[in-house]
């Protein structure tokens, strides 16, 4: 095991430094585009609120 590495990324993004000069997020900008993508694959679904229990 080699001490000081960390995990693998699913999705590797490389953080220019003109970018991040700029007030960009590489990484936070794809991770939002693959989450938009994942939604539209996948709508989420709708919450259903039970209605209260009897004498509340």
């Amino acid at each position: 095991m080699v001490e000081g590495v960390g995990v693998s990324p699913d999705i590797e993004v490389v953080d220019r430094p003109d970018l991040v000069a700029a007030g960009h997020d590489p990484s936070l900008e794809k991770a939002i585009e693959v989450l938009l993508e994942e939604l539209k694959k996948k709508p989420r679904k709708d919450v259903v609120v039970p209605a209260p229990p009897n004498g509340i």
